[in-house]
């Protein structure tokens, strides 16, 4: 009489589980859906492919002027892309869960902001495993087995801010770096930009990298540490900033100490207000990239894989540094844009 009674204890406990199971399922299901921005998903009624696209909210790359060569390749490949944006400061905890989201829904390919991290790797590898291709951004991961990488070369920018600070300073000067901060486990890719300076620094001897600080994406952090330099750093007369609003809060700590004039500032990006900042002088230079390019190009290498089984090469956008020569030319041709 006891044997029934285990095997009706067992059904039930299997019963459980199974109910808990497809519970599961349904909540990943709904939570994928749930978790799209619906304001960056690209919907074509004739489609072939469906992309999930992972981003870091908070990094300036994913402009406006990137999702529209998102939108433009994906409607010229027939693909739906669907955009799950995470805030920088939770993207680590959150991105692994939202791969494995995106496997469990068996989409066809992934874009991933990419971080130089081993979890990310690992998710990237078990993705291939189950032939979907990822294509990673922000970090290129070469050893990982990602199809292809898209975005900045920062040994480039690095050579760009290098020969920009030398004919300003005149090849003179004690230079400090504010980057972003570093989410990676190793520290190879901060390398190259300071390959690229320094590549151009050496050359000159009175001109150095003397300070190096990372710094969350934001204003008031970026206030802090120009704090920092200007009560700690006398010999400091040089800054390049990473980030747009990094830049805009160098600056302010400048403008609010009266120290304009004893500084070189190169910034990043071309936020109005930093063009702005060109035109008047307070800002030198800053680096601008091709956004849209890079939004195009990350299309691009997954519809070509999956149609051709090869990997395209890494892309690179166009770097340029818009100072006080080009800043008119530049700002009339992005009104003509914004017209068009």
């Amino acid at each position: 009489m006891k044997k029934p009674k285990i095997l009706i204890i067992l059904s039930i406990i299997s019963g459980l589980m199974l109910i808990v199971s497809l519970g599961i399922g349904l909540y990943t299901s709904n939570e994928i859906k749930n978790r799209t921005e619906s304001m960056n998903q690209i919907n074509n009624k004739n489609i072939d492919y469906h992309i999930m696209m992972i981003l870091n909210e908070d990094d300036e790359t994913y402009s406006e002027s990137f999702y529209t060569g998102i939108r433009t390749a994906a409607s010229a490949n027939k693909i739906s892309v669907e955009t799950i944006l995470i805030g920088e400061d939770q993207y680590l905890k959150e991105v692994v869960d939202r791969m494995d989201m995106a496997m469990y829904a068996k989409v066809d390919g992934i874009i991933l902001h990419a971080y130089n991290n081993q979890e990310i790797i690992d998710k990237i590898n078990q993705a291939s495993e189950m032939d979907i291709p990822v294509i990673t951004l922000n970090e290129n991961l070469p050893d990982s087995k990602r199809i292809s990488f898209a975005g900045n070369n920062r040994y480039s920018i690095g050579l760009n801010v290098g020969k920009t600070i030398a004919s300003i300073t005149s090849g003179r000067g004690h230079i400090a770096i504010i980057d972003r901060l570093d989410y990676s486990f190793n520290k190879d890719d901060e390398g190259l930009l300071i390959l690229g300076l320094n590549e151009v620094f050496n050359k000159y001897e009175d001109l150095a990298l003397s300070l190096r600080r990372e710094t969350v994406q934001g204003v008031l952090s970026a206030e802090t540490i120009a704090t920092e330099i200007l009560d700690e750093y006398p010999n400091i007369d040089g800054i390049y900033c990473a980030d747009s609003k990094s830049t805009l809060g160098i600056v302010q700590v400048l403008i609010d100490r009266n120290r304009v004039n004893d500084f070189t500032v190169i910034g990043f990006g071309d936020d109005d207000e930093i063009l702005q900042y060109i035109k008047g002088g307070v800002i030198k230079g800053t680096i601008v990239t091709d956004n849209e390019s890079v939004g195009v190009a990350s299309i691009v290498a997954f519809h070509d894989y999956v149609t051709t089984g090869i990997s395209k090469s890494d892309f690179f956008p166009s770097i340029m540094m818009i100072d006080k020569s080009n800043v008119d030319a530049y700002i009339r041709e992005l009104e003509v844009d914004d017209e068009n």
